[in-house]
């Protein structure tokens, strides 16, 4: 009797170990996001599409980073610290396991200030506008239209002071076409901004004026200018091209075969191109040496890339991809790995976009959360140091965000300064709008034509003249409040 027990459990045992398939798989539901202090529901589903039934299993949780969340036995995950964590289901009959990222956070992260345009209404926005930082982190720039009753309205760069949202002034780019994807070289110049319908780029050497333009392939996309702002890169769309353009000389250099994602290295020596036009899903990654142009070196990248520009990581061993993000060695162009994108949308569990984290590509940590405020995604920028987020919200409007990361606010009172008393005292400080650089326990600006400095350093305004005299000028604060903060 005893016997016949044992066999029919053994019986009743292998149905169940045969009640589900390899092809058995798990789905977690919820939102993608958590806020921190606060608590989310995963719900999981193992199902057998082979059956075509679902498993009846209970799970183990884990999470990938309990000082960014916590996740208990049934699911429920509790943020503790803003970041990005991954949080696991483990099927206790199936074995198989599901993980999703989720981004821990801030209950609130208010913008610092908001950069406008002034007298607004001389200008209209449509779909085709951008935003783009300098690379030293000086100078953010915004395509527009100028409004002109019963005229063809020109297209336009609007250039601010990065640090203060202090606008400067614009440069014409054309009467006839929309600007697209822009990107800055060094400074306020020069920027290349690729104009689709007519087959060529804008070049912009100067505020108030009309820029340069050079012929290029068919329906340009995506331009980036070198490092040092001597070359610039532009994807066509039309031709599936890349022009290499000698932005000084207002010439092409060279016009590569390949389209996708482009990027210039930062030393300026090397240039890449990921091709998505392959005829496959599958992009290839290739380097080029600077100024030839010549094809290097070619590898498969395995993942489709979009017709955007790269990063890079801040010593230059890594570059990412745009789109489906693949991060790569750029001396072997060996493949290291999927990446998180520096843009990653929060859904509730409706699919509803709530709010945007910007993540740092180097670290996965998040930078600034940014609430959604309208139907499109909003365009961002990080400052070199990652102490600051640009994000262009709407129409006209960058709000400006210090880095979740950390950061010394202290320079944000120091540039105030300093741009004040460009705007005020102009004739001493020459050529305007230079970029702040720290030396020792000095932050400052210098202004080559009158060979004059304007610096802090402990929480005191200095000057130094073409005399060679420094000056205290006394507590930073004061000046501030002159300044009109």
């Amino acid at each position: 009797m005893l016997r016949r027990i044992l066999c029919l459990c053994a019986m009743f045992l292998s149905f169940e170990a045969q009640a589900f398939s390899d092809a058995t798989y798990i789905t977690l539901s919820g939102a993608d996001y958590v806020v921190q202090g606060g608590t989310l529901t995963l719900t999981p589903l193992s199902y057998d599409p082979q059956n075509g039934q679902f498993v009846q299993e209970t799970y183990t949780w884990s999470s990938s980073n309990s000082a960014l969340a916590t996740v208990s036995s049934n699911g429920t995950v509790a943020g503790i610290s803003p970041g990005r964590v991954t949080v696991t289901a483990t099927g206790a009959v199936t074995g198989k396991f599901k993980s999703t990222k989720l981004t821990v956070t801030p209950s609130e992260h208010k913008p610092l200030f908001s950069i406008t345009f002034p007298n607004r209404s001389d200008r209209s926005f449509g779909s085709m506008y951008h935003m783009a930082l300098s690379p030293d982190g000086s100078y953010v720039s915004i395509t527009s239209q100028i409004s002109q009753s019963g005229l063809i309205a020109p297209d336009t760069l609007e250039i601010f002071y990065a640090a203060t949202g202090q606008y400067l002034g614009r440069a014409i780019l054309t009467y006839s076409s929309g600007p697209s994807y822009h990107y800055y070289g060094n400074a306020l110049t020069p920027v290349a901004v690729p104009l689709s319908l007519m087959n060529r780029i804008s070049v912009v050497t100067g505020i108030d004026q009309i820029a340069e333009q050079v012929v290029v392939g068919a329906d340009p996309r995506v331009a980036t200018t070198s490092p040092d702002g001597t070359y610039a890169l532009v994807s066509n769309y039309g031709d599936k091209t890349t022009s290499l353009v000698d932005i000084k000389a207002l010439r092409v250099i060279a016009t590569l075969p390949y389209y996708g994602s482009i990027g210039f290295h930062p030393d300026g020596q090397r240039f890449y191109i990921a091709s998505d036009y392959t005829g496959t899903s599958s992009a290839v990654l290739h380097q080029f040496s600077l100024p030839t142009g010549q094809l290097v070196k070619s590898a498969t990248l395995g993942n489709y890339s979009m017709n955007l520009t790269m990063r890079f990581s801040a010593d230059g061993k890594t570059g990412y991809t745009s789109g489906s993000v693949v991060a790569f060695d750029c001396d072997s162009l060996a493949v290291k790995g999927l990446a998180d994108s520096n843009l990653i949308y929060n859904r509730d569990a409706s699919g509803n976009t709530v709010s945007y984290s910007v993540i740092d590509p180097d670290s996965g940590t998040l930078l600034a959360l940014v609430p959604a405020v309208s139907s499109s995604a909003p365009i961002v920028a990080v400052s070199p140091d990652k102490t600051r987020v640009y994000a262009l919200v709407s129409s006209g409007e960058v709000q400006v965000y210090r880095s979740l990361a950390g950061g010394d606010p202290a320079n944000l009172s120091a540039d105030r300064v300093f741009a004040w008393a460009e705007q005020t005292y102009g004739s001493l400080f020459t050529p305007l709008w230079q970029p702040s650089h720290t030396a020792g326990s000095f932050y400052y600006r210098y202004y080559p034509s009158t060979n004059s400095y304007l610096g802090v350093s402990e929480n005191k305004f200095y000057y130094l003249g073409g005399d060679g005299q420094l000056l205290d000028l006394g507590p930073l604060s004061d000046w501030l409040r002159q300044a009109g903060y």
